[in-house]
């Protein structure tokens, strides 16, 4: 049987790019890092359609009835929500509940007008496009990097190196940390972080007698991570802070953080 090797490639791809969002929403999509693993799979998906002739959509699919185009009605609606959402975000952020509305309104009335202007939507896809669509697509994407970096640039800050540095000269090398923030400041020092989390199967690490230190935030709030450090902290009671010091975790970077002591 001969197989057409791109169609089959790109699949493929699809189909990895598929399951890894569906494992995804069941793990956890609340953090943007996670979409991280796709950049290679939708590079390799995007290559060869800007670098060809650059149709966004299949020839024949001008020609399939709507209620046929309807069959993948979900995938589109979750693709606008990526872009809709991500377009929301920058205009929200960091208001999440309103990035999310946002979002899932946009994607809705996306998807909506989609197939109701079907198939004419559809012609318009499968069109060849000149090299400037994709060179434009292209220097579009390198633009927003160029924002972000240097958005990233002129507030950057030191902290969180500086407090890595003094917590490995306030603990001896393979001390034993508990706390998502031990994870984060364990980069210039020689601590054993242990992360406590909530449904990540470790989460009586948080009552073992053979960790005596806890890191975590004092400043947006104490708990600031995550309900499952309070637990850890309601769990000893008498517990007390022997340093805190300065990190950067909020956008506008004036955060504390604390190395706690257990009894």
């Amino acid at each position: 049987m001969l197989v057409k090797k791109p169609l089959f490639v790109s699949g493929l791809l699809a189909l990895s790019v598929g399951l890894g969002l569906l494992e995804i929403i069941v793990h956890d999509a609340g953090n943007e890092r996670r979409l991280l693993i796709f950049i290679p799979t939708l590079v390799a998906l995007a290559a060869p359609i800007l670098a060809g002739d650059r149709r966004l959509a299949s020839v024949d699919s001008a020609g399939r009835p709507r209620r046929l185009a309807a069959v993948m009605a979900p995938c589109v609606l979750y693709a606008a929500y990526v872009v809709c959402a991500a377009l929301a975000r920058a205009a929200f952020a960091p208001h999440v509940r309103a990035t999310v509305w946002a979002g899932s309104m946009g994607a809705v009335a996306l998807t909506a007008g989609l197939y109701a202007a079907w198939p004419r939507v559809a012609g318009w896809l499968a069109r060849p496009r000149a090299p400037l669509f994709a060179n434009g697509l292209l220097l579009l994407a390198i633009c927003i990097d160029l924002v972000q970096y240097g958005q990233w640039a002129a507030i950057r800050t030191y902290k969180n190196v500086t407090a890595s540095t003094l917590v490995g000269q306030w603990l001896p090398p393979g001390t034993l940390v508990e706390g998502k923030l031990a994870n984060g400041l364990a980069l210039d020092n020689r601590i054993r972080p242990i992360f406590v989390g909530n449904g990540f199967g470790n989460d009586e690490d948080g009552l073992r007698d053979d960790v005596r230190y806890i890191l975590t935030y004092t400043s947006p709030r104490l708990g600031y991570e995550g309900s499952a450090i309070l637990g850890v902290l309601d769990a000893h009671p008498g517990w007390k802070v022997i340093h805190e010091f300065d990190v950067a975790e909020t956008p506008g970077g004036h955060d504390r953080a604390a190395l706690i002591e257990k009894p």
